[in-house]
Protein backbone atom coordinates (compact mmCIF):
# COMPACT_ATOMS: atom_id res chain seq x y z
CA UNK A 1 0.00 0.00 0.00
CA UNK A 2 1.13 3.53 -0.72
CA UNK A 3 2.98 5.01 2.26
CA UNK A 4 0.80 8.13 2.09
CA UNK A 5 -2.31 5.98 2.57
CA UNK A 6 -0.71 4.26 5.57
CA UNK A 7 -0.01 7.68 7.05
CA UNK A 8 -3.65 8.68 6.70
CA UNK A 9 -4.86 5.34 8.03
CA UNK A 10 -2.86 5.88 11.21
CA UNK A 11 -4.12 9.46 11.51
CA UNK A 12 -7.73 8.37 11.04
CA UNK A 13 -7.34 5.53 13.57
CA UNK A 14 -6.09 7.96 16.22
CA UNK A 15 -8.92 10.42 15.54
CA UNK A 16 -11.54 7.66 15.62
CA UNK A 17 -10.15 6.40 18.92
CA UNK A 18 -11.41 9.61 20.52
CA UNK A 19 -14.95 8.73 19.47
CA UNK A 20 -14.65 5.03 20.28
CA UNK A 21 -13.80 5.98 23.85
CA UNK A 22 -17.29 7.51 24.06
CA UNK A 23 -18.99 4.18 23.32
CA UNK A 24 -21.18 2.82 26.09
CA UNK A 25 -23.11 -0.41 26.61
CA UNK A 26 -26.52 0.78 25.44
CA UNK A 27 -28.66 0.62 22.32
CA UNK A 28 -28.89 3.47 19.84
CA UNK A 29 -32.43 4.78 19.46
CA UNK A 30 -31.88 5.74 15.82
CA UNK A 31 -30.53 2.99 13.59
CA UNK A 32 -30.18 2.28 9.89
CA UNK A 33 -28.61 5.72 9.43
CA UNK A 34 -25.19 7.12 8.55
CA UNK A 35 -24.05 10.37 10.16
CA UNK A 36 -21.23 12.29 8.50
CA UNK A 37 -19.57 14.97 10.65
CA UNK A 38 -17.35 17.84 9.54
CA UNK A 39 -15.92 18.59 12.95
CA UNK A 40 -15.88 22.37 13.58
CA UNK A 41 -12.52 22.35 15.41
CA UNK A 42 -10.62 20.57 12.62
CA UNK A 43 -9.03 21.96 9.46
CA UNK A 44 -10.85 20.89 6.31
CA UNK A 45 -9.97 21.00 2.60
CA UNK A 46 -11.92 23.01 0.04
CA UNK A 47 -15.66 22.85 -0.53
CA UNK A 48 -15.28 20.68 -3.63
CA UNK A 49 -13.50 17.91 -1.69
CA UNK A 50 -16.09 17.99 1.06
CA UNK A 51 -18.96 17.74 -1.41
CA UNK A 52 -17.22 14.84 -3.15
CA UNK A 53 -17.09 13.02 0.20
CA UNK A 54 -20.76 13.80 0.85
CA UNK A 55 -21.87 12.37 -2.50
CA UNK A 56 -19.60 9.34 -2.13
CA UNK A 57 -21.18 8.47 1.22
CA UNK A 58 -24.69 9.19 -0.06
CA UNK A 59 -24.01 6.74 -2.88
CA UNK A 60 -23.14 4.14 -0.22
CA UNK A 61 -26.17 4.71 2.00
CA UNK A 62 -28.62 4.84 -0.88
CA UNK A 63 -27.36 1.49 -2.17
CA UNK A 64 -27.83 0.01 1.32
CA UNK A 65 -31.23 1.54 2.07
CA UNK A 66 -29.89 3.72 4.89
CA UNK A 67 -30.85 7.25 5.91
CA UNK A 68 -28.18 9.93 5.59
CA UNK A 69 -27.45 13.11 7.50
CA UNK A 70 -24.36 15.25 7.76
CA UNK A 71 -23.09 18.14 9.86
CA UNK A 72 -21.60 21.06 7.93
CA UNK A 73 -21.61 24.30 9.91
CA UNK A 74 -18.01 25.58 9.57
CA UNK A 75 -16.89 28.00 8.16
CA UNK A 76 -20.53 28.48 7.11
CA UNK A 77 -23.76 26.51 7.29
CA UNK A 78 -23.96 24.66 3.98
CA UNK A 79 -27.75 24.63 4.17
CA UNK A 80 -27.74 28.43 3.83
CA UNK A 81 -26.24 28.12 0.35
CA UNK A 82 -27.38 24.66 -0.77
CA UNK A 83 -30.90 24.29 0.65
CA UNK A 84 -31.70 20.66 1.46
CA UNK A 85 -34.04 18.73 -0.81
CA UNK A 86 -33.81 15.80 1.61
CA UNK A 87 -33.62 16.30 5.37
CA UNK A 88 -29.84 15.87 5.65
CA UNK A 89 -29.10 18.51 8.31
CA UNK A 90 -27.53 16.83 11.33
CA UNK A 91 -27.38 18.07 14.90
CA UNK A 92 -24.46 16.85 16.99
CA UNK A 93 -27.04 15.90 19.60
CA UNK A 94 -28.27 13.19 17.20
CA UNK A 95 -25.03 11.25 17.58
CA UNK A 96 -25.31 8.19 19.80
CA UNK A 97 -22.33 6.20 20.99
CA UNK A 98 -23.37 2.58 21.41
CA UNK A 99 -21.00 -0.37 21.79
CA UNK A 100 -23.70 -2.50 20.18
CA UNK A 101 -24.98 -0.33 17.35
CA UNK A 102 -22.47 2.41 16.51
CA UNK A 103 -19.97 1.69 13.73
CA UNK A 104 -17.25 4.20 12.75
CA UNK A 105 -15.96 4.25 9.18
CA UNK A 106 -13.79 6.46 6.96
CA UNK A 107 -14.56 7.78 3.48
CA UNK A 108 -11.54 6.93 1.32
CA UNK A 109 -10.87 5.70 -2.19
CA UNK A 110 -8.27 3.16 -1.03
CA UNK A 111 -10.52 1.28 1.42
CA UNK A 112 -13.78 1.00 -0.48
CA UNK A 113 -16.91 0.13 1.49
CA UNK A 114 -19.86 -1.24 -0.47
CA UNK A 115 -21.94 -2.96 2.21
CA UNK A 116 -23.28 -1.67 5.51
CA UNK A 117 -24.33 -4.01 8.29
CA UNK A 118 -28.08 -4.01 8.88
CA UNK A 119 -29.74 -1.88 11.52
CA UNK A 120 -26.67 0.03 12.72
CA UNK A 121 -25.83 3.70 13.30
CA UNK A 122 -22.74 4.57 11.28
CA UNK A 123 -20.52 7.57 11.98
CA UNK A 124 -17.92 9.06 9.65
CA UNK A 125 -15.46 11.70 10.88
CA UNK A 126 -12.62 11.23 8.37
CA UNK A 127 -12.74 11.56 4.61
CA UNK A 128 -10.51 11.85 1.57
CA UNK A 129 -12.98 13.42 -0.86
CA UNK A 130 -11.18 12.12 -3.93
CA UNK A 131 -14.00 10.58 -5.95
CA UNK A 132 -16.04 12.50 -8.50
CA UNK A 133 -16.93 9.89 -11.11
CA UNK A 134 -19.52 10.58 -13.77
CA UNK A 135 -21.08 7.28 -12.69
CA UNK A 136 -20.34 5.16 -9.62
CA UNK A 137 -19.29 1.73 -10.89
CA UNK A 138 -20.41 -0.12 -7.75
CA UNK A 139 -24.00 1.16 -7.78
CA UNK A 140 -24.66 2.61 -11.23
CA UNK A 141 -25.78 5.91 -9.69
CA UNK A 142 -24.77 9.11 -11.47
CA UNK A 143 -22.86 11.70 -9.42
CA UNK A 144 -24.94 14.66 -10.60
CA UNK A 145 -28.23 12.86 -9.92
CA UNK A 146 -27.19 12.09 -6.34
CA UNK A 147 -26.23 15.73 -5.89
CA UNK A 148 -29.63 16.85 -7.16
CA UNK A 149 -31.40 14.46 -4.78
CA UNK A 150 -29.74 16.13 -1.79
CA UNK A 151 -29.91 19.79 -2.75
CA UNK A 152 -32.54 22.20 -4.04
CA UNK A 153 -32.45 23.40 -7.67
CA UNK A 154 -29.33 25.46 -8.23
CA UNK A 155 -30.95 28.34 -10.10
CA UNK A 156 -32.90 29.41 -7.04
CA UNK A 157 -30.00 28.75 -4.66
CA UNK A 158 -27.57 31.12 -6.45
CA UNK A 159 -25.36 28.24 -7.52
CA UNK A 160 -23.49 27.63 -10.74
CA UNK A 161 -24.98 24.76 -12.73
CA UNK A 162 -22.56 22.48 -14.56
CA UNK A 163 -24.06 19.89 -16.87
CA UNK A 164 -26.37 19.95 -19.86
CA UNK A 165 -29.52 22.05 -20.18
CA UNK A 166 -32.55 20.27 -21.66
CA UNK A 167 -34.10 22.03 -24.64
CA UNK A 168 -37.36 22.49 -22.70
CA UNK A 169 -35.57 24.54 -20.02
CA UNK A 170 -33.89 26.76 -22.60
CA UNK A 171 -37.23 27.29 -24.35
CA UNK A 172 -38.87 28.38 -21.09
CA UNK A 173 -36.24 30.82 -19.79
CA UNK A 174 -35.03 31.99 -23.22
CA UNK A 175 -31.34 31.24 -22.72
CA UNK A 176 -28.99 28.48 -21.55
CA UNK A 177 -28.63 28.75 -17.74
CA UNK A 178 -26.11 25.92 -17.58
CA UNK A 179 -22.35 25.86 -18.05
CA UNK A 180 -22.11 23.03 -20.54
CA UNK A 181 -20.16 20.03 -19.31
CA UNK A 182 -17.79 18.29 -21.72
CA UNK A 183 -18.17 14.58 -20.99
CA UNK A 184 -14.96 13.76 -22.86
CA UNK A 185 -12.77 15.84 -20.54
CA UNK A 186 -11.60 15.54 -16.95
CA UNK A 187 -14.38 16.43 -14.46
CA UNK A 188 -12.11 17.81 -11.74
CA UNK A 189 -10.27 20.04 -14.22
CA UNK A 190 -13.50 21.55 -15.51
CA UNK A 191 -14.71 22.30 -11.99
CA UNK A 192 -11.34 23.79 -11.06
CA UNK A 193 -11.39 26.08 -14.11
CA UNK A 194 -14.77 27.41 -13.02
CA UNK A 195 -13.59 27.97 -9.46
CA UNK A 196 -10.51 29.83 -10.73
CA UNK A 197 -12.76 32.23 -12.68
CA UNK A 198 -15.75 32.28 -10.34
CA UNK A 199 -16.39 36.03 -10.62
CA UNK A 200 -17.02 35.71 -14.35
CA UNK A 201 -20.19 33.71 -13.65
CA UNK A 202 -21.86 36.11 -11.20
CA UNK A 203 -24.01 37.62 -13.95
CA UNK A 204 -25.28 34.16 -14.92
CA UNK A 205 -26.00 33.26 -11.28
CA UNK A 206 -28.04 36.44 -10.76
CA UNK A 207 -29.91 35.97 -14.04
CA UNK A 208 -30.69 32.37 -13.16
CA UNK A 209 -32.19 33.35 -9.81
CA UNK A 210 -34.39 35.96 -11.49
CA UNK A 211 -35.56 33.33 -13.97
CA UNK A 212 -36.23 30.79 -11.23
CA UNK A 213 -38.33 33.30 -9.27
CA UNK A 214 -40.25 34.24 -12.40
CA UNK A 215 -40.86 30.84 -13.95
CA UNK A 216 -40.87 28.79 -10.75
CA UNK A 217 -44.16 30.33 -9.62
CA UNK A 218 -47.10 27.99 -10.19
CA UNK A 219 -49.12 30.71 -11.93
CA UNK A 220 -46.41 30.92 -14.58
CA UNK A 221 -46.12 27.15 -14.81
CA UNK A 222 -49.87 26.78 -15.37
CA UNK A 223 -49.74 29.43 -18.09
CA UNK A 224 -46.94 27.58 -19.89
CA UNK A 225 -48.72 24.21 -19.55
CA UNK A 226 -51.99 25.72 -20.76
CA UNK A 227 -50.34 27.25 -23.81
CA UNK A 228 -48.69 23.94 -24.70
CA UNK A 229 -52.02 22.11 -24.39
CA UNK A 230 -53.67 24.68 -26.67
CA UNK A 231 -50.90 24.32 -29.26
CA UNK A 232 -51.22 20.54 -29.13
CA UNK A 233 -54.99 20.71 -29.73
CA UNK A 234 -54.49 23.07 -32.69
CA UNK A 235 -52.04 20.63 -34.30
Amino acid sequence: MNSIYVKYDIKYWIINLIYRLKLRLRRAKKRKVLYFVFEPHRNHPGLADRLKAVISLYNLVKANGYDFKFYFETPFALSDYLPPKKDWVLSLNDLEYSLIDTKIINETNWHKISTLKPNKQYHCYNYAGNDIPWKFEDTGYYWHELFQELFQPSMLSRNIILGHAPKELIDIVGYNPVIEYDYTKDSAMQVQNILNNIDAYQYLVDKNRESALKYGDWKERIRIIYNKICLTQIR
